[in-house]
């Protein structure tokens, strides 16, 4: 067996099979360089890592479900494998499931590591295909929304940036240390954003100004900093539109599409008026969709598609009264309306049934969305109308006291999909 393939955990005699993610003896999680410098070959290292443990090359940027909606987007869209299946199954019992403190506010995955983190702020990692539950971090109150997992490790926001390096995330019992503290004078709206070696962070105040942080030097004790930007008015989160990075602000009564364009490693910061007359009302998720932009603005929850590639930013209002949504592509989505679930342009809610969601809604590759219901349950909506909307109750709770619970988070990577619910426990399914 050669040293290119073999398992990076000590201990391990595994090896690494071609396209495979996870070692074929203990299923540990692996990113692999797939064209060493050193050995001309492929090298497996361990999960959210940054760079190859051999050739010290950048690994490829990835994405799965790093950020509280999915990826830099934030559409709330994951590619998900789902086999052989013509559609969604969860009677099987599931692969993996992992007890918290307090119910679960949120959950992400990379690289075959799962981050849940309870609304105590606690975080509790876990590589669901080796059934191994890692370490424990007390984030703060609040973390859940303003945290990314990336490479590199854990970014988390609020008051100041923290992040903590992965090294011994899947080591049970192990104390992890923050790498480095970042004030920023202010809260930050959403999580670090992660860009290569960069990271940026919006941040604002109680006078409703906000600033527009650049952090380099990631990997020292004590990164450099910048504001790239800064103004008064209410803005959106972040999210990745092709290679730019955006965002929306409400100033002086007209909002403003901010886009920073990025050349190498470094970024042109411009802005442009959105004729309409509807207000930003708090932080709002901001989604794209290739160069469409989706966002709530407005007194009346108004659901926004907004083309930046038209002379005049043209817009098309897609609902009102939206609490929460996910995208699947330029004209499919799902829309939380309250207590309802509403297709894209579709006022009528498909299966709403007697029980209040009580999640962010999941676009699965395109096919259908999942939302988590107060219940227990969780409900599987097809985009196309050629499957039932059907409920599922999850199988390792059916015969326990947490049966009913409701489910509060949502994540899906690649072929697994993870559920937390108000009682602190996660279960986690393979697709394929």
């Amino acid at each position: 067996m050669s040293k290119k393939t073999q398992c990076p955990y000590r201990g391990c005699n595994g090896s690494i099979a071609s396209g495979a993610e996870e070692c074929g003896a203990k299923g540990h999680p692996v990113v692999v360089c797939k064209s060493c410098k050193k050995t001309g070959e492929r090298t497996a290292n361990r999960p959210l890592s940054r760079y190859c443990r051999i050739c010290a090359q950048r690994l490829p940027e990835r994405e799965e479900w790093s950020y509280p909606r999915g990826s830099a987007h934030g559409g709330g869209l994951a590619k998900v494998d789902f086999g052989e299946r013509d559609g969604l199954d969860l009677g099987s019992h599931p692969v993996f499931t992992v007890k918290l403190e307090a119910a679960c506010a949120g959950l992400l995955w990379l690289d075959g590591v799962l981050c849940a983190i309870d609304q105590l702020g606690q975080a509790t990692f876990s590589a669901p295909t080796a059934g191994l539950t890692g370490a424990k971090v007390s984030l703060g109150d609040g973390a859940a929304p303003r945290s990314a997992l990336v490479a590199g490790g854990l970014l988390v926001g609020g008051r100041r940036v923290t992040a903590y390096p992965a090294g011994q995330v899947l080591e049970e019992g192990a104390a992890i240390a923050h790498r480095w503290h970042l004030d920023l004078g202010g809260i930050s709206v959403g999580p670090p954003f992660q860009v290569g070696d960069q990271v940026l962070v919006l941040v604002g105040d109680q006078d409703s100004r906000w600033k527009l942080v650049h952090v380099t030097r990631l990997d020292q004790e004590a990164p450099s900093s910048k504001v790239m930007a800064s103004g008064r008015g209410t803005v959106t989160t972040l999210c990745r539109v092709s290679q730019d990075v955006c965002f929306l602000c409400e100033e002086k009564g007209a909002v403003h599409r901010h886009t920073l364009e990025r050349t190498g490693e470094r970024w042109k910061h411009q802005q442009v008026q959105i004729p309409t007359a509807q207000g930003i009302h708090g932080d709002v998720p901001l989604a794209a969709v290739g160069r469409m932009l989706v966002a709530i603005i407005g007194p009346q929850r108004s659901l926004w598609q907004i083309d930046p590639s038209h002379p005049r930013l043209e817009r098309r209002l897609i609902t009102q009264g939206t609490r929460d949504f996910c995208v699947a592509g330029f004209t499919r989505g799902l829309a939380l309306l309250g207590g309802e679930i509403s297709f894209f342009g579709d006022r009528e809610a498909p299966g709403s049934g007697d029980s209040r969601p009580t999640s962010s809604p999941v676009s699965l590759s395109k096919r259908g969305a999942l939302v988590g219901l107060e219940d227990g349950r969780v409900r599987w909506i097809p985009f196309d109308g050629s499957g039932s909307t059907r409920s599922y109750r999850l199988a390792a709770l059916e015969a326990t006291t947490v049966a009913t619970a409701p489910i509060t988070a949502i994540c899906a990577a690649r072929k697994h999909l993870a559920f937390g619910n108000a009682d602190g426990t996660v279960c986690v399914y393979r697709m394929a």
